[in-house]
């Protein structure tokens, strides 16, 4: 946990204070990984963030860490058999509102865009591929997104080399096509 600890606090002082990551707080967000259980993540931001300057942004399908975190997202909403991104997008913005009314406070709900998927080169035993199709697989994901009414969206795939054609910037396989360029242009 020292790690974690050292970690946290160089981001919490470098990275997370960067105007890229917006001017949500003055602290700047930090996004969660399952690593941790909740115990040690709430010791870890006692030690780093006491004074919760920054947004911490817990992920997975549990809620339950919202007690310590200050809002939520899905990592992925790609999922193996597949699921309908519109019912799974309002699952969680729901799952979210309803774990923050029994807090009694608000929490932040990150609704997660993704281009397509591919994790079959990561070597695990149920990886799977979903097609872009194109782009029309981007476009459902990010009306799904919008429509569950996010705090914000967030778009997974950028630091995915492992996982090949899971990054909107082109790929070697499937190059990004104009509907994917256009697209943000083109949604509501």
């Amino acid at each position: 946990m020292r790690c974690s600890r050292r970690c946290a606090r160089c981001w919490t002082r470098t990275r997370s204070t960067r105007p890229t990551y917006g001017p949500a707080a003055s602290g700047g967000v930090l996004l969660r990984q399952q690593r941790y259980d909740l115990g040690t993540w709430a010791a870890i931001r006692a030690a780093v963030d006491p004074e919760h300057r920054s947004l911490w942004i817990e992920e997975g399908v549990d809620v339950a860490p919202l007690s310590v975190f200050d809002g939520h997202h899905l990592y992925s909403v790609t999922w193996n058999p597949p699921t309908d991104l519109a019912y799974t997008a309002a699952k969680f913005a729901r799952r979210v509102r309803d774990q923050a009314a029994r807090l009694g406070t608000l929490k932040v709900y990150v609704a997660t865009v993704m281009p397509g998927y591919d994790d079959r080169k990561t070597g695990r035993g149920n990886a799977f591929a979903v097609s872009r199709e194109d782009g029309a697989y981007y476009e459902r994901s990010w009306r799904a997104a919008i429509g569950s009414a996010p705090d914000w969206i967030i778009v997974t795939s950028f630091n995915e080399c492992r996982k090949d054609l899971h990054r909107a910037e082109p790929g070697l396989r499937e190059p990004i096509s104009r509907v994917d360029r256009g697209l943000v242009r083109r949604l509501p």
